[in-house]
């Protein structure tokens, strides 16, 4: 039996990916993903986030090494820039998952895509 080459479109190996759907398909279990951040609070308008332990495909799972990220608030709202602010990491987060998405749906239907851009805004009111 021959190994066939994985298929790989927009960076993304989509034969690992279609054997993923075809797994959940079999076991929708295996979908089910839990990820968890962990944050201590450093003084003033800084906290620090740590990400390493997450649940999915059916097993606790630990990052080689885990991700950490300082967010503070810029000195107009009393912070000293040290990091993001919090509405700017959600902003972050919500334009991965968007692209993210959009690169592997397009990769799943053999869609190649030169570039993707987005930008976001996050309102804030500081009344609350």
């Amino acid at each position: 039996m021959q190994d066939t080459p994985n298929k790989e479109v927009n960076g993304v190996n989509v034969t690992a990916l279609n054997e993923t759907i075809e797994a959940v398909k079999g076991d929708h279990a295996i979908a089910k993903f839990i990820f968890q951040a962990n944050n201590q609070w450093l003084g003033g308008a800084l906290n620090r986030t740590t990400i390493n332990d997450y649940y999915g495909a059916l097993e606790h799972q630990t990052r080689e090494n885990p991700f950490v990220f300082d967010n503070d608030e810029p000195p107009v709202l009393l912070g000293e820039d040290r990091g993001a602010n919090p509405v700017e990491f959600l902003l972050h987060g919500l334009a991965g998952c968007l692209t993210t998405t959009l690169a592997f749906h397009a990769a799943s239907r053999g869609i190649e895509i030169e570039a993707i851009s987005s930008e976001l805004k996050g309102d804030l009111d500081l009344r609350g």
